[in-house]
Order: structure tokens, then C-alpha cells, then sequence
């Protein structure tokens, strides 16, 4: 297994800040999979999004899903990776996947500073109902979890990530 470390969650929950400032304690290069996808694509996420409808883009997102290689790196997950399953599958041979895990109204002050744009989600969809719909998928993809309440500085975060037993085996 490559020695990543992989962060997931839904949107807002800290999953690029936190990736930043663990990358800097541990001395790892950081992989957005949105920068990723922004740059394959040369246009946006939201642009991409509008371009091919949810459908189309979730499969799009999972072949990219699907080709990454990586080595000794913190990977940022987008909110909907753990939606394709061969792209998650894929991800998770990877490395170690953390669950970044908060409630939905802590993610929900994130999203306000957020482009919410880039959410995958359908038209009728509430942000709250996509907030439940994908918990069960993030449960399901993770090794370790950590629950963001909000207080935490993304420094505090990361020294949390490298502590849990997963991460510890990876970097020591």
C-alpha cells in the first residue's frame, strides 16, 4: 500500500486547509482532487458541473478517480469522490482514508465562506439533504475518523490527524 493520507468529507468540513497544514507537519506534498479536476478539465468545477449535469460529472470525476497515483502524499478528497465506487475503491488502495466528520451545522458556517457552486448535488436537492445522503458513504470508505466541531484550527486538526494509530504506522 502507498503511504498517502487520504481526507474526506463533506464540503466544508476542512479537508483543504486541514491537508495545507498537515502537509506542512509532516513534510508531505498535497494532492487537491478539485485543483486536480480544474486542471485536467481547464475550465472550473462548477463550470464542469453546469457543462455535463450531475450524472456525467460524478463519472467523470470517478475515471479521474480511478487513474491517480500517488506516493507519500496528503490527498484531498472532493466532497462526492466516495459517490463512484470504482474511483473510491481505487482511492482507498491508496492509503489511509480520514473521515472528517461534523455536523451539519458546522459545515454549513463553513459553506457560507464557501463557492458552493462546485456542490454536486441536483437542482431540487437541499444542501442538508445531501449533507445526509452522503454520511453513509463517508462512514463506509473511512479507516479513522475525526470529528470537527469547529473550534479547532486546521493546525490543531492535522496534529489530530498524525496522531491516530492509521497515520502514526504510516509516518513512523
Amino acid at each position: 500500500m502507498s503511504q498517502n493520507i487520504l481526507l474526506m468529507g463533506p464540503p466544508g468540513a476542512g479537508k483543504s486547509v486541514v491537508s495545507k497544514a498537515l502537509s506542512q507537519l509532516l513534510q508531505m506534498p498535497v494532492i487537491d482532487i478539485d485543483d486536480l479536476l480544474e486542471s485536467l478539465w481547464e475550465c472550473s468545477v462548477e463550470d464542469k458541473l453546469i457543462q455535463v449535469g450531475t450524472k456525467e460529472f460524478l463519472e467523470l470525476e470517478g475515471q479521474v478517480a480511478c487513474s491517480l497515483d500517488a506516493e507519500k502524499s496528503i490527498i484531498s478528497l472532493s466532497g462526492s469522490n466516495p459517490l463512484h465506487e470504482a474511483g473510491m475503491k481505487h482511492l482507498c488502495s491508496l492509503g489511509q482514508v480520514i473521515y472528517l466528520k461534523s455536523s451539519f451545522g458546522v459545515v454549513q458556517r463553513f459553506l457560507a465562506q464557501m463557492k458552493t457552486g462546485r456542490i454536486v448535488k441536483e437542482p431540487h436537492q437541499s444542501l442538508e439533504e445531501v449533507f445526509a445522503y452522503r454520511a453513509s458513504f463517508y462512514e463506509k470508505y473511512a479507516d479513522a475518523t475525526l470529528l470537527v466541531d469547529g473550534s479547532q484550527t486546521p493546525e490543531a486538526m492535522a496534529r489530530q490527524v498524525s496522531q491516530l494509530e492509521c497515520i502514526r504506522t504510516l509516518t513512523s
